[in-house]
């Protein structure tokens, strides 16, 4: 049995993960020996073995020494070596694997205790193993103890020899059959645990996708949405109301959400990607993070982050039912539930207040003065990224407008974090912070402002003003909120950037943002969820400057809402020579089988089918471009592709881009999910 199990650093024995359990048949605490493993780890040095096994009292200490890093399990003297050598490779391999760049830079004991979940797995697969081999073992002296009684009868009585031949013949059927037997049984129950396996993830996955259905449920159908904009005036700030509304029914009052400490960030450009910056910078750093964004690639579980990966399919069930029947069955009308992204917002918030998050990361959704994230009323740093024209119809018409918009989630006494904007943004934004008595901080423009002990390698690979400006909006609030919670990891010269935020940035990863996937052996997907004119040009450019010259190059492109697609193709014409341009909505599959986390009532069908059609006279009539196509799905675009345009077999790049959900629809249909996700 595995009674201890540690992780320590070799080069000044810091523990950086222990686990333990009493000894269940002596009653013997291990504690006591936790301090001679914390000495041992202290003596360790260049010289000391990778592997030994060392004595102490009825136990044995096996340790392995891997990349600096020791790995050590205690077990009782009986238990094999060989077996808790193969636990301790285990888990150096997997330890390594999540955590082997952040070892050297932690300071903090016990840094990365959550590894204490894969340890208790693997520990329960070597105690199963165990318990299986005492099993056979004590069948295998059941059947030697019937034969040694056999043969003592068969002395007793003075049988002849004949008859103990007979005996012996006999014997040795009975133990053919006892094995046949035990077979069968095996398998069998085997069978049985299958069955039940099986069923319990059919059960599960049925929960999974009802809950997803009853959340579609939720979305504004298409007419309602124009409606909503039509009539927004009359009511703008009812998605708050109701999300405080809905929150309070649920047991969350203003008092309970004030308990999360939020980083609260609006903005046209690179909010999505400031914000995971600011998450993976945190997260290096040790904080134990909640990140919430919008939309998703896949699967609606990739809008609720812990720890930097999506929350799993069971922690999404459990919160999503247990919010959905309380509001059903408090509701006062048909029309008395949450918005889908009302929701969202909501569990989103319920999962980080039960998982005790150090830090949420909450990206607005739609604007910020009248999102439902801006439920929030208390956040310690706010961010607000580049600013220009969007959503025009919600938001309004010019950049004063919608810079009032984004400055509405400014708290009162908040550090205000934002890039150079224009100057009519620049004074909006003055005005609110003055307001709600907020201290306005506006970071470099130019990386070359800071003093970095590393280039972060991602300037090397996709260097533009954009990126800078996001970069830049990133360390600024990251480096704010360790300097107030955490000075420690900081130098004290402000504008000194060090290595562990470096390698924070380095780590982080955005997928669907300049992403290159190599689905065949000649053919390359360049992705880029690129919706706005200035992130286009970013896409065209690095489109351009990254795909194969000798490759021919096709285009698939979609836009939605109220986004000019006619002004991104434009850019996308005069920057790149494409073969072919194909059209379609960001529908995977041609089939009505879509992935039930792609449905989206707010733009049916026919509504992207016809901006499609729109879109392929542009650049065929408009643009002069030779080549253009409209497909009903991104399946039926690939299957035209390799049967009737180039074959299967001719090379070439394509660039997916104009829509964040056309990406999931691609990555869907072309089942290319765990690339994207570096899984």
């Amino acid at each position: 049995m595995a009674l201890m199990t540690m992780i320590a650093r070799v080069v000044d024995g810091l523990p950086l993960v222990g686990t333990m359990q009493e000894d269940e048949q002596s009653g013997r605490s291990v504690l006591e020996y936790q301090n001679q493993a914390k000495l041992l780890f202290r003596k360790l040095g260049p010289n000391s073995p990778n592997r030994c096994s060392i004595e102490t009292g009825p136990y044995l200490f096996h340790y392995l020494i891997d990349n600096d890093v020791c790995y050590l399990v205690m077990c009782d003297k009986m238990f094999s070596k060989r077996n808790a050598f193969n636990y301790l490779e285990d888990i150096a391999q997997e330890f390594y694997n999540n955590y082997g760049r952040r070892v050297n830079s932690v300071t903090r004991p016990y840094a990365f205790i959550e590894f204490d979940i894969y340890i208790q797995k693997s520990k329960k697969t070597l105690t199963d193993r165990r318990r299986n081999i005492n099993t056979i073992n004590t069948q295998l002296q059941d059947v030697q103890r019937i034969m040694v009684q056999n043969i003592d009868d068969v002395l007793q009585r003075g049988t002849v020899l004949s008859d103990l031949d007979t005996k012996t013949q006999n014997l040795s059927m009975l133990s053919q059959k006892y094995k046949k037997d035990a077979a069968y049984l095996n398998r069998k129950s085997l069978y049985v645990k299958g069955a039940v396996a099986s069923i319990v993830l059919i059960v599960f996955f049925l929960y999974f996708w009802r809950a997803i259905a009853k959340l579609n449920t939720l979305q504004s159908n298409y007419s309602v949405l124009q409606d909503s904009i039509k009539f927004k005036h009359q009511d703008e700030s009812k998605h708050v109301s109701d999300t405080e509304k809905f929150l309070n029914r649920i047991q969350i009052s203003n008092e309970t959400l004030n308990r999360l400490a939020i980083i609260h960030v609006a903005g046209t450009k690179g909010k999505g990607s400031t914000c995971a910056m600011v998450e993976a910078i945190l997260r290096f750093n040790g904080y134990r993070t909640g990140f919430f964004s919008s939309p998703h690639l896949v699967s609606v579980t990739e809008r609720i982050r812990l720890n930097g990966q999506p929350i799993g399919k069971e922690c999404f069930v459990e919160h999503f039912w247990k919010i959905y029947n309380q509001l059903f069955v408090a509701q006062q009308d048909n029309n008395d539930m949450p918005t889908y992204f009302g929701f969202l917002t909501i569990l989103a918030l319920d999962v980080f207040l039960t998982s005790n998050v150090d830090v949420t990361i909450v990206e607005v959704g739609v604007g910020g003065r009248y999102d439902c994230t801006n439920v929030i009323k208390k956040a310690p740093v706010v961010g607000i990224t580049s600013l220009g024209l969007e959503h025009t119809k919600l938001l309004g018409d010019t950049l004063e407008k919608i810079a009032w918009q984004k400055s509405g989630i400014i708290k009162t006494g908040s550090d205000v974090f934002t890039v150079e904007q224009p100057a009519e943004c620049n004074r909006v934004i003055a005005r609110e912070c003055i307001r709600k008595k907020a201290i306005l901080h506006v970071v470099p423009s130019s990386l070359e402002e800071f003093f970095w002990e590393q280039i972060p390698s991602m300037m090397m690979k996709h260097r533009n003003k954009t990126s800078e400006l996001n970069v830049s909006l990133a360390v600024g609030i990251a480096t704010h909120w360790i300097r107030r919670t955490r000075p420690i990891l900081l130098p004290s010269k402000e504008q000194m950037i060090p290595i562990n935020i470096v390698q924070g940035i380095d780590n982080c990863f955005w997928p669907g943002r300049l992403q290159v996937l190599q689905y065949s052996a000649q053919r390359t997907l360049f992705l880029d969820g690129a919706h706005t004119l200035d992130s286009i040009k970013v896409c065209a450019e690095w489109f351009k400057h990254n795909s194969h010259s000798q490759f021919k190059k096709l285009l698939l492109f979609n836009s939605t809402g109220d986004r000019d697609g006619f002004q991104m193709l434009s850019v996308l014409s005069h920057s790149v020579d494409f073969y072919e341009a194909f059209f379609t909505p960001n529908v995977a599959f041609t089939a009505s089988c879509s992935h039930i986390d792609a449905v989206n009532h707010n733009f049916p069908l026919d509504q992207q089918m016809h901006r499609c059609e729109l879109n392929r006279m542009f650049w065929t009539e408009q643009l002069n471009q030779r080549n253009g196509s409209v497909h009903v799905s991104v399946q039926s675009a690939f299957d035209y592709l390799h049967s009737a345009l180039l074959g299967s077999e001719e090379p070439c790049d394509i660039l997916v881009t104009g829509s964040i959900h056309l990406l999931g629809a691609t990555v869907t249909a072309l089942q290319l999910e765990k690339k994207l996700f570096r899984i």
